[in-house]
């Protein structure tokens, strides 16, 4: 007995839907995922640290200190800007430090509470300002 030329199998439509369902699948996906973003964990936190009488000389840091995190800190440029991620919804106490290399009584590191003395950290990228 010769078999017959027979027919194609069957295996052809299963194979494209199987490949329809994941197409179709990756693009609902696509759709949540785009939908609903992953809110960022840290927040990036920029701003100038400036020095007000009777302080004398630059800020060099700026030190965070958060419940979570205990203390976090950002040197200072000269000309008194800052950056540093935290992370959020942390609270932290902010103390700004500097150097001062002149005579008398105020020689040596010093560090003060800034103003605003707290910051909280809730946004992706915020901007604030501290002085001593």
């Amino acid at each position: 007995m010769i078999p017959s030329g027979g027919q194609p199998h069957g295996h052809r439509k299963y194979i494209l839907a199987i490949i329809a369902v994941g197409i179709i699948a990756l693009l609902v996906g696509g759709l949540i995922g785009y939908s609903f973003p992953i809110p960022p964990d840290v927040t990036l936190l920029t701003g100038t640290a400036t020095l007000s009488s009777p302080f004398h000389g630059n800020p060099d840091q700026i030190i965070f200190d958060g419940a979570a995190t205990g203390n976090v800190s950002s040197g200072v440029s000269s000309n008194g800007s800052y950056g540093i991620y935290l992370p959020i919804g942390d609270s932290y106490s902010v103390m700004v430090q500097w150097l001062n290399m002149t005579s008398g009584p105020y020689f040596g590191t010093h560090t003060c509470s800034a103003s605003p003395s707290t910051f909280s950290s809730s946004d992706a990228n915020v901007t604030q300002n501290f002085t001593c």
